[in-house]
């Protein structure tokens, strides 16, 4: 898989769509997605952010 920056993913387990933005110093993928799902254990209303290595991620369809 050729990931970079742009491109639209989600984790292997589930997530929402997130935009890959940067690469890491250690080769991992900084993405960010929006979150609007009120009343989940993890909600964060606006812009999140996080890291992850690319063997967590698969491209969403259309990029």
């Amino acid at each position: 898989m050729a990931l970079k920056i742009g491109d639209v993913v989600e984790l292997k387990s589930g997530s929402p769509k997130m935009t890959i933005t940067a690469q890491t110093e250690r080769g991992n993928w900084t993405c960010s997605w929006f979150s609007e799902q009120p009343g989940t254990s993890q909600y964060q209303p606006g812009t999140n952010q996080a890291d992850f290595p690319e063997a967590a991620l698969r491209p969403v369809g259309g990029n």
